[in-house]
Protein backbone atom coordinates (compact mmCIF):
# COMPACT_ATOMS: atom_id res chain seq x y z
CA UNK A 1 0.00 0.00 0.00
CA UNK A 2 1.49 3.43 -0.65
CA UNK A 3 2.25 5.88 1.81
CA UNK A 4 0.11 3.98 4.81
CA UNK A 5 -0.18 6.08 7.35
CA UNK A 6 2.52 5.20 10.32
CA UNK A 7 2.62 1.92 9.43
CA UNK A 8 -0.56 1.25 9.67
CA UNK A 9 -0.74 1.87 13.38
CA UNK A 10 -3.70 2.99 15.51
CA UNK A 11 -3.95 6.82 16.44
CA UNK A 12 -5.72 8.05 19.59
CA UNK A 13 -9.54 7.37 18.32
CA UNK A 14 -8.47 4.14 16.84
CA UNK A 15 -8.46 5.33 13.26
CA UNK A 16 -6.47 3.59 10.53
CA UNK A 17 -4.38 7.04 8.10
CA UNK A 18 -3.04 6.20 4.93
CA UNK A 19 -2.08 8.46 2.28
CA UNK A 20 -0.13 8.72 -1.26
CA UNK A 21 3.48 9.52 -0.97
CA UNK A 22 3.72 11.50 -4.02
CA UNK A 23 0.62 13.12 -2.81
CA UNK A 24 2.37 13.63 0.53
CA UNK A 25 5.42 15.28 -1.30
CA UNK A 26 3.60 18.08 -3.23
CA UNK A 27 1.65 18.85 -0.19
CA UNK A 28 4.87 19.82 1.78
CA UNK A 29 5.86 21.63 -0.92
CA UNK A 30 2.51 23.50 -1.09
CA UNK A 31 1.44 24.06 1.69
CA UNK A 32 4.69 23.18 4.31
CA UNK A 33 2.71 20.24 5.54
CA UNK A 34 3.59 16.30 6.09
CA UNK A 35 0.26 14.10 5.77
CA UNK A 36 1.75 12.28 8.69
CA UNK A 37 1.51 15.41 11.06
CA UNK A 38 -1.93 16.43 9.47
CA UNK A 39 -3.36 12.77 11.32
CA UNK A 40 -2.51 14.06 14.30
CA UNK A 41 -5.44 16.88 13.96
CA UNK A 42 -7.83 13.93 14.43
CA UNK A 43 -6.76 13.41 17.95
CA UNK A 44 -8.13 16.82 18.44
CA UNK A 45 -10.83 16.44 20.78
CA UNK A 46 -12.64 19.71 19.75
CA UNK A 47 -12.46 18.85 15.91
CA UNK A 48 -14.88 19.59 13.49
CA UNK A 49 -15.80 17.66 10.28
CA UNK A 50 -17.67 18.31 7.77
CA UNK A 51 -18.75 17.22 3.76
CA UNK A 52 -16.76 18.18 1.05
CA UNK A 53 -19.22 18.63 -2.10
CA UNK A 54 -16.83 19.90 -4.34
CA UNK A 55 -15.61 16.31 -6.24
CA UNK A 56 -18.08 13.16 -6.98
CA UNK A 57 -16.00 11.34 -5.00
CA UNK A 58 -17.16 11.37 -0.87
CA UNK A 59 -15.17 13.18 0.95
CA UNK A 60 -14.77 15.08 4.35
CA UNK A 61 -13.20 18.08 5.57
CA UNK A 62 -12.09 18.55 9.13
CA UNK A 63 -10.74 21.10 10.96
CA UNK A 64 -8.13 20.57 13.90
CA UNK A 65 -5.26 21.27 16.07
CA UNK A 66 -2.02 19.98 15.80
CA UNK A 67 -0.28 22.14 18.65
CA UNK A 68 -0.58 25.58 18.42
CA UNK A 69 -1.65 25.41 14.52
CA UNK A 70 -5.43 24.97 13.04
CA UNK A 71 -5.63 22.86 10.33
CA UNK A 72 -7.96 21.26 7.62
CA UNK A 73 -7.65 18.14 6.10
CA UNK A 74 -9.26 16.87 3.40
CA UNK A 75 -9.95 13.02 3.48
CA UNK A 76 -12.02 10.17 2.64
CA UNK A 77 -13.18 6.79 4.54
CA UNK A 78 -12.40 3.62 3.10
CA UNK A 79 -13.54 1.01 4.71
CA UNK A 80 -12.21 1.31 8.48
CA UNK A 81 -9.37 3.07 7.11
CA UNK A 82 -9.23 7.26 6.61
CA UNK A 83 -6.90 8.47 3.40
CA UNK A 84 -5.79 11.77 3.90
CA UNK A 85 -5.65 13.53 0.62
CA UNK A 86 -4.33 16.88 1.61
CA UNK A 87 -3.63 19.33 4.81
CA UNK A 88 -3.07 23.33 4.82
CA UNK A 89 -3.02 25.69 7.69
CA UNK A 90 -6.72 26.37 7.97
CA UNK A 91 -7.39 30.67 7.05
CA UNK A 92 -9.00 32.77 9.04
CA UNK A 93 -12.65 32.47 7.57
CA UNK A 94 -12.44 28.99 8.95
Amino acid sequence: MAGSGPGGERLADEREFEWDEDKDQINQRKHGIALEIAAQAFSDPSVFEFADDTTDELRYNMLGFVGDRLLRVTFTLRGVTCRIISARKANRHE
